[in-house]
C-alpha cells in the first residue's frame, strides 16, 4: 500500500512542518493512510457499495490515491503529528491544531464520501462514470 501523501505534500499544507526537529513524517502518513482506508472501507460496508454479484470484496489498491490526499494529511496531522510534538500544556499550540485538522479531517472525508468513491471497480487502470460509487437518499414514504 503506497500512502496517499508524501512528506512535500504536508510541507506545501504546512510550512512550518519541519521547524521542530523532525525531518520525515513518512511513517505517520504510512498510519494516516492505513487509518483513511479503513473509515472509507467502513463507510462503503454502511452504504452497501457492492460491484458485480456483491462477492467482491473492497479492495484498497483499486481506490484513486489522488482522491484521498488531504484527508490523509489531516488525519497524520490530527492523530500522529502534532501529538508527538505537543508538550499537552495549557495554552499548547499544537493541541489547538489538533482540534483545527480534527475538524478538517471530518469536513474533507465527508465531502469526498458526498462526491462519491473513485474506485476502479473493473480494475482496467481508467476511472469512468460507472466507476463513481455515491450515496443514494431514497424517499420515505409515509
Amino acid at each position: 500500500m503506497s500512502n496517499y501523501a508524501t512528506n512535500a505534500d504536508l510541507l506545501a499544507l504546512v510550512p512550518a512542518i519541519f521547524d521542530h526537529g523532525e525531518s520525515d513524517y513518512t511513517d505517520e502518513l504510512t498510519n494516516a493512510t492505513a487509518d483513511v482506508n479503513r473509515d472509507i472501507e467502513i463507510e462503503w460496508n454502511k452504504r452497501g457499495f457492492n460491484y458485480g454479484s456483491g462477492n467482491t470484496r473492497f479492495n484498497t489498491s483499486l481506490l484513486v490515491a489522488a482522491q484521498w490526499k488531504r484527508a490523509t494529511m489531516f488525519k497524520a496531522l490530527t492523530d500522529y503529528i502534532m501529538p508527538r510534538l505537543s508538550p499537552f500544556r495549557v495554552d499548547d499550540a499544537f493541541q489547538l491544531q489538533i482540534t483545527f485538522y480534527k475538524t478538517r479531517y471530518a469536513e474533507e472525508i465527508g465531502a469526498e464520501f458526498a462526491i462519491g468513491i473513485k474506485y476502479d471497480a473493473e480494475n482496467d487502470g481508467t476511472i469512468n462514470d460507472s466507476d463513481y460509487f455515491e450515496a443514494s437518499q431514497d424517499r420515505l414514504y409515509r
